[in-house]
């Protein structure tokens, strides 16, 4: 659910009263929605339904102030209600796994033996509420460090919070494209452009401008879908895009960089 006329449109077709029987019949165990919509609509849903067993929202240590996302206000109302909470985007579209040398550093100096990403799920999982953390895996290895990071699950301790806190600031001063490649945007696209792809390489090069490795995979890239210059500005992508990211401007920008 992601803003007032989606809401709107479930109320007409009656979707909640439709599931609330298919529950009754015994075919739902569990009621709830993923939810990517303002905190206020999020209110409103949940004093006119309050049926809803469960909410899942994209909630991460970077989108806490985020004015888009606001996860912290989310997680906020929904715990107030004790309403359980599925955490979707936990490491960012991987942005949290993935991170500049002198910012995985003050991670490593302090938990040498955890990875970077399992600091974005303790992050999620210490907080009172949450149901399940999902997370999207790779490989093999990532399976391995996600089951051994809940298996034997170690919340946060108050130094590690403050490690994540000033690491969320640095983050939040470098320029970045708020991309978490949930790929929504890339079905339908008349160019059969890898936007998500596209943003992640920018957001490379912007901190390592040098980095002849993203410059590889863009070239890589374009061979099996289009470049950022053949967007038409259609305007498919913005119309599905959770973070309400303005894509058309940032396809120029990337273009710019790129092509």
């Amino acid at each position: 659910m992601e803003d007032g006329s989606n809401y709107d449109t479930y109320v007409e077709y009656d979707c909640f009263d439709w599931c609330m029987k298919r529950k009754a019949e015994g075919k739902i165990r569990h009621f709830g929605f993923s939810y990517h919509g303002s905190p206020e609509l999020l209110e409103t849903i949940l004093d006119e339904h309050p049926e809803v067993e469960f909410v899942q929202i994209q909630f991460n240590y970077l989108d806490r102030t985020n004015p888009v996302v606001r996860s912290q206000r989310l997680y906020e109302i929904l715990h107030e209600r004790k309403i359980p909470i599925i955490v979707m985007e936990p490491v960012r579209g991987g942005m949290l796994a993935n991170m500049a040398p002198e910012i995985e550093a003050r991670f490593k100096n302090h938990r040498p033996e955890k990875s970077v990403a399992s600091w974005a799920l303790r992050f999620a999982g210490s907080l009172p509420g949450m149901m399940t953390i999902l997370s999207g895996m790779s490989n093999m290895a990532q399976i391995e460090d996600n089951i051994s990071t809940f298996s034997d699950f170690e919340p946060l301790t108050e130094e590690e919070l403050k490690i994540i806190n000033e690491v969320t600031e640095e983050l939040l001063g470098m320029p970045q494209i708020g991309c978490t490649a949930c790929k929504y945007c890339c079905d339908g696209c008349p160019k059969k452009i890898s936007i998500p792809d596209v943003f992640r390489t920018v957001n490379t090069l912007r901190r390592y401008p040098d980095d002849w490795r993203s410059k590889n995979f863009y070239s890589g890239l374009i061979q099996r879908s289009g470049r950022a210059s053949d967007c038409v500005g259609c305007g498919q992508c913005e119309r599905v895009c959770p973070q309400h990211l303005p894509i058309i401007e940032l396809m120029r920008e990337a273009a710019e960089i790129l092509d």
